[in-house]
């Protein structure tokens, strides 16, 4: 484990590094060394933080252990569900438009919210469509998705925008038409 963490850098507290979560498993002269790495940087005022799987594979030579492979994806945990009334979906159900001719398609079915990428003016209910989870009353994610949608209001309540939050990107304004 502690071959795993990097050395410490000269600047305190600018990235953290934290792995727990360890698995291990040895079959011959194999072995499979799986944990979660958190990772935490912090550049002038902003934060940004990383979850990672990485496995490595040992094998066993001449009564010494050598990795062989290692490999990690990236994972995104998702925020806790908000209670929130699932009558106020109903705002946020329409087209909205992202570029001309292409954008998303809010639905509800029950107390259940849903989002589809279409090109404008189609609509193919149920089919491609996922649930969009409540993080807070106006902002909703995607299992195992790190993008964001939150509604925009206008002064009277009305929902007039989507505001799709990206991690890596900037973020897009999707106009509402209907």
């Amino acid at each position: 484990m502690k071959e795993c963490h990097p050395p410490k850098h000269e600047v305190p507290g600018s990235n953290e590094r934290v792995l727990t979560d360890f698995h291990c498993q040895i079959k011959g002269n194999l072995a499979f060394l799986d944990y979660r790495i958190d990772e935490t940087q912090h550049h002038s005022n902003v934060k940004y933080a990383q979850s990672f799987r990485h496995l490595d594979i040992f094998e066993r030579r001449q009564k010494k252990w050598s990795v062989i492979k290692g490999m990690q994806v990236q994972i995104f945990d998702d925020p806790l569900i908000a209670q929130v009334d699932p009558a106020t979906y109903d705002a946020f159900v329409g087209q909205y438009e992202l570029t001309p001719g292409m954008g998303d398609l809010i639905t509800r079915q029950g107390d259940k919210l849903f989002g589809q990428d279409l090109p404008v003016g189609q609509e193919a209910p149920g089919v491609d469509r996922t649930e969009l989870l409540p993080e807070s009353p106006d902002t909703f994610f995607i299992r195992g998705d790190p993008t964001r949608m939150t509604f925009l209001k206008d002064q009277s309540g009305k929902v007039i925008r989507l505001v799709l939050h990206f991690p890596d990107r900037e973020i897009v304004r999707e106009k509402k038409i209907r």
